[in-house]
């Protein structure tokens, strides 16, 4: 009976044993046991395969290190705050958690247990997250410093336009003048970068073919770019329609380019590439809030120098540059970044120092539709006003005065007000004779929108036109339904305010 109860308790051991082997070598985790000494005793797999690249041991097979960090430190309990100690690798970057675990029963009493998981993927994640945060807030700031200096703008550039139409003076104050403007213009230029970083600029979406877009486009860049630098254009076999501004596009494509001619002084290549994926509920997806669905991919590829690691995150940051005082603003790539997000799209990036770097532009993909060409403006006279008599709302006293100023250069009457509640008044007062109400939408007290619903209320036939330093984006829809007719962009220029006002006003008559 002794036997027969021995064969059964080592067959349950045997039995045991095996399970336990079975669970320890499919683990998803990297498990090693040392014995007092620090020697391995056991491993599984995603043990052996993690320890080719974390281990260092002695002479003797002790153990000694797993990556950066020896593993007397490791074998010491963690910050309370932490569960794991953290241990790295480079070339390539490899992070890694490691838990020890004391053994004190049984045979192997004053051994260790050691648990290593490999985060690498998630702390790529996590990074695209934090850093996706810090450019949304950083791009809320950039919008409001946008906005005040469009008011600034609009000052220094209407004034401007106005006195380089006084036929009085000189021409060396016009020539002055003319300086003036221009770098105005050139600030403006600027604005709108931040504004696109911030995802606030205009932007006239349609269905586009990217496929022809970026033939053209291509044609363009190689004979801008310098001779040193071969450009390639290479696509798969499909549809490639999204929903975009072809300005917007081309503007993300320039600045690519620009950014790969500087990387590369002394030439190389440039290589465009286009094609499609389909990402599905349980692919690895290129970022973590990334939908599934049908996406149109360009990727951007240079032979540059490349871009450190440590400088890699913070390249969509806008004013951060590597380059010397005067040889850039900072804001190339952080347009693209907010450029890319405006067309509801996303953007990677990945360099090594001396082979190059890859840019990588996601768009959601659209059904092809029947496409109609846009027609083009044609061109006319600065048109002048006869006498009507346009209501200006506006907080900002010099925006005002330049407004009101251009108007009445351009033959408008012009009555002001300060705020909401200023211009019913105003508008009381003038029923009869006011042919436009043209305000800002950003206002203290009674704001724009509310000014536009009760003014629409009052009399639905007056026409309103919006200025504002951001487009009406989500907002457009909702204020056509309130009189507003169309939406001028600061900093206002005389042309602009002169051709939006006499539209509005011949489609009165």
């Amino acid at each position: 009976a002794s036997a027969v109860e021995a064969w059964r308790y080592e067959t349950e051991l045997q039995a045991l044993s095996t399970r336990l082997e079975t669970v320890l070598y499919h683990l998803p985790e990297g498990v090693c046991v040392l014995d007092a000494d620090h020697r391995l005793l056991l491993t599984n797999p995603r043990a052996q395969a993690y320890l080719e690249v974390l281990g260092a041991g002695d002479d003797e097979g002790r153990l000694t290190r797993l990556g950066d960090r020896s593993l007397e430190e490791l074998l010491i309990p963690p910050p309370p705050d932490q569960r794991y100690h953290e241990v790295r690798v480079t070339s390539p970057t490899r992070i890694f958690e490691v838990m020890s675990q004391p053994i004190e029963t049984g045979p192997e009493r004053g051994g260790w247990v050691l648990l290593l998981q490999d985060v690498t993927q998630e702390r790529v994640r996590q990074e695209r997250i934090r850093q996706q945060e810090r450019l949304a807030t950083v791009g809320q700031l950039a919008a409001g410093i946008a906005h005040d200096f469009n008011n600034i703008l609009n000052v220094i550039i209407g004034f401007s336009d106005l006195l380089l139409q006084d036929p009085t003076v000189s021409p060396a104050a016009r020539s002055k003048l003319s300086l003036i403007a221009q770098q105005g213009k050139r600030a403006s230029h600027l604005v709108r970068q931040i504004l696109d970083f911030s995802r606030r600029s205009i932007a006239e979406r349609r269905p586009l073919d990217l496929l022809p877009f970026l033939k053209e486009q291509v044609k363009l860049l190689q004979r801008t770019l310098p001779e040193t630098i071969h450009l390639s254009f290479s696509w798969t076999p499909g549809e490639y329609l999204i929903e975009a501004d072809p300005t917007q596009l081309q503007q993300i494509l320039t600045n690519l380019a620009v950014n790969a001619r500087d990387a590369m002084p002394e030439g190389g290549e440039l290589r465009i590439h286009l094609s499609r994926l389909c990402l599905q509920e349980g692919d690895p997806f290129p970022f973590p809030q990334m939908p599934a669905g049908e996406w149109v991919v360009v990727t951007v590829t240079d032979t540059g120098v490349g871009i450190p690691a440590e400088v890699l995150p913070h390249v969509f940051e806008p004013f951060f540059t590597t380059k010397a005082p005067g040889q850039g603003t900072g804001l190339g790539l952080a347009q693209v970044y907010g450029l890319v997000k405006q067309h509801q799209g996303w953007i990677d990036v990945s360099s090594r120092l001396g082979e190059g770097t890859t840019f990588t532009l996601y768009f959601p993909a659209l059904e092809l539709v029947q496409e109609t060409a846009p027609r083009e403006a044609t061109p006319e006279a600065l048109p002048q006003g006869q006498g009507e008599m346009v209501l200006v709302v506006e907080d900002d006293d010099m925006v005002l005065r330049v407004t009101e100023t251009m108007l009445t250069h351009l033959g408008y009457r012009v009555v002001t007000a300060r705020n909401g509640e200023e211009a019913l008044q105003v508008l009381a007062q003038h029923r009869e004779e006011i042919r436009l109400v043209l305000t800002d939408l950003v206002m203290p007290g009674r704001g724009g929108t509310a000014l536009c619903q009760i003014v629409h209320r009052q009399d639905p036939t007056l026409p309103i036109l919006v200025m504002s330093g951001y487009p009406l984006g989500e907002e457009r829809q909702a204020l056509q339904t309130e009189g507003v007719v169309g939406w001028l962009p600061k900093p206002l220029s005389m042309e602009q305010v002169a051709r939006a006002v006499h539209q509005v006003l011949q489609q009165r008559r």
